[in-house]
């Protein structure tokens, strides 16, 4: 039979929370590395890209600015996402302690 083990969601919600510090980085640096890639390949002469053309660099910047806002912007609301769902699990928990202690009380 399964059992309820309050330390185990416990050791879980730290686990969210570690892992809700890092998303946010971890997505800005993912969309820098796509922007990166699509300025990258705006400059490949096969392309039709120059290294010197000013159009095609501002895009690229762009391209990577923008790549690297969405992946913050998505790594915080995961992140939020994550702190929420250990607050959830954290409830869980303290219902638990609190039901006991009023069964065991009467």
């Amino acid at each position: 039979m399964v059992r309820y083990e309050p330390d185990m969601l416990r050791e879980y919600t730290d686990r969210l929370y570690r892992e809700a510090q890092r998303i946010a980085l971890k997505r800005t640096l993912a969309g820098l590395a796509v922007g990166a890639l699509i300025w990258i390949a705006l400059s490949l002469p096969a392309l039709g890209g120059r290294v010197d053309d000013p159009v095609r660099a501002v895009l690229g910047f762009a391209a990577t600015a923008g790549g690297s806002l969405i992946g913050f912007w998505s790594g915080q609301a995961r992140a939020l996402w994550l702190k929420l769902e250990a607050q959830r699990l954290l409830v869980v928990v303290q219902i638990e302690q609190n039901t006991r202690r009023e069964t065991g009380a009467s």
